[in-house]
């Protein structure tokens, strides 16, 4: 099968002097690997050049066996909307629409027929155990919230979820249950999970555990 990333020869540069290469990253269809480091050494980096939002110099990031790097602006838009889901540690819900709503717009840009969102929305939302899918996001729990966010990640049927962080401001408890959810619910839904944090005791949690300074060439990161 194809993997649904793959990273070789990664080189990213920041005016600022900041620089990352990554040799090589791979995840197998429905893998779900921790990346553990501290905060500030360039794991949000990482993701975000994953997912498309960010430049690199050098080198081929491949979803599902599609190379971001060459693509258009436009293009890879559009196949991040398909094939990529994301969690932040803040959720970035739209505040004055629904739970629905968000859902539904995440479906919008990953060109699902308009006569399928409000379904396909409720459906997964139901699944993560929103009982009030109608009920504005900002009225909603930061629990409600966070299963929101999932759901939206998740909704599109992506070949990978980027989680950035997504514990980083809950207590233990809630950390755990919070990466037990987000795994069940990629397992369901046949997505792979590369989440990052900066919290050691997660490593017990997933499967795979890559240390961030294992992942990289050391003289390249400078923060």
């Amino acid at each position: 099968m194809t993997p649904c990333l793959e990273i070789h020869d990664l080189l990213f540069r920041r005016p600022d002097g900041f620089s990352l290469r990554v040799p090589e990253l791979v995840l197998e269809p429905g893998q779900r690997v921790l990346v553990a480091g501290p905060s500030g050494c360039g794991k949000s980096t990482l993701l975000l050049l994953a997912a498309g939002l960010l430049d690199a110099a050098e080198g081929r990031i491949l979803i599902g066996g599609d190379d971001l790097v060459p693509l258009a602006p436009a293009a890879r838009d559009a196949l991040r909307a398909r094939r990529i889901g994301m969690v932040f540690q803040t959720h970035h819900l739209l505040a004055g629409f629904t739970a629905r709503e968000n859902v539904a717009l995440a479906l919008l840009f990953a060109g699902v027929p308009a006569r399928e969102h409000a379904d396909r929305a409720g459906r997964v939302l139901s699944e993560l155990g929103i009982e009030r899918p109608d009920m504005r996001v900002d009225r909603q729990s930061v629990g409600q919230q966070q299963r929101i966010a999932i759901a939206r990640a998740l909704a599109v049927g992506p070949d990978i979820i980027l989680a950035d962080e997504p514990t980083a401001s809950l207590d233990p408890s809630n950390a755990r249950a919070a990466v037990e959810l987000l795994q069940n619910a990629c397992e369901e839904h046949g997505a792979a999970l590369l989440l990052t944090s900066h919290d050691p005791t997660l490593a017990e949690l997933l499967p795979r555990t890559i240390e961030f300074e294992s992942l990289v060439a050391p003289a390249e990161v400078d923060a």
